[in-house]
């Protein structure tokens, strides 16, 4: 064999080997998951309530969630254990009204005045039940951080708003993904006394008024939707209105309504 055909070979040879090796490295590089998602946190002061507590107590944690806390506590072999010496552990606080991690929207220059301030464009007048909050949560802002330093691990997040903002709803302040962050969807349609600008309703009077007839007009329209449900021969169609809609849950006692009250 020529000195040529002995080099050539001896570069394919190395160029097979270095494939090699490059598809075993991609192969190594991967997320592994945790062993176990089982803890242990040892000989930690466990503050139960006002006056009850347990010295150099144990807390088992199973996938996330407490499973046990006493003094004498069974650990199972897979647990990690983290030492938890001169540890304080309290109950998390929850916080039955605020916006944390809810970006405030922008403030938009002021609006031309509607054709009929009387009766103004349900949005103008700020009227927006059907809104979701998740819609509007951010896990990374920094005041999660700040409300979890407080003791707050969960909160009633509500969005920002007129007088019906939207729905509230129950999340976990750790900050994960906005999904994993819900513990309670729709937990109650938020309300504010805010009057519109420079149109109806314009007092605290109307609002109310305002209020009073927005529910009256969905349980209205919730009865004739369930009429033309069972038998539309006949009968106009009552159309789709997200507006007295955002009421039904209301209307069947699914949720309550949670008013902020200065």
């Amino acid at each position: 064999m020529t000195n040529t055909g002995r080099v050539l070979r001896c570069m394919i040879f190395l160029a097979a080997l270095v494939v090699g090796v490059s598809e075993a490295n991609a192969q190594d590089v991967r997320i592994l998951r945790a062993v176990s998602r089982t803890y242990v946190i040892r000989n930690v002061t466990v503050m139960q309530g006002p006056g009850r507590k347990i010295d150099s107590g144990t807390i088992l944690i199973r996938e996330g969630l407490i499973a046990t806390v006493g003094k004498e506590v069974s650990v199972p072999p897979d647990a990690t254990e983290i030492k938890g010496d001169s540890l304080y552990v309290y109950a998390g606080f929850i916080d039955g009204l605020t916006r944390v991690s809810v970006g405030k929207p922008k403030e938009e220059p002021s609006k031309e005045k509607p054709n009929d301030p009387g009766n103004p464009p349900a949005k103008a007048a700020g009227i927006t039940p059907y809104q979701d909050v998740r819609s509007f949560l951010n896990p990374v802002e920094s005041a999660i951080e700040e409300w979890r330093a407080l003791g707050f691990t969960a909160a009633n997040v509500v969005p920002y708003g007129g007088m019906l903002p939207g729905s509230s709803a129950v999340v976990f302040l750790h900050g994960g993904p906005v999904d994993k962050m819900i513990a309670v969807t729709k937990a109650s349609l938020y309300a504010e006394l805010t009057v519109a600008e420079r149109m109806y309703p314009n007092t605290i009077l109307g609002v109310l008024a305002k209020w009073k007839e927005l529910y009256r007009q969905a349980a209205q329209n919730k009865s004739y939707s369930a009429v033309y449900a069972s038998n539309k021969a006949g009968l106009e169609s009552p159309g789709a209105d997200r507006v007295l809609e955002a009421f039904y849950p209301v209307i069947d006692k699914q949720i309550p309504v949670l008013f902020k009250a200065e």
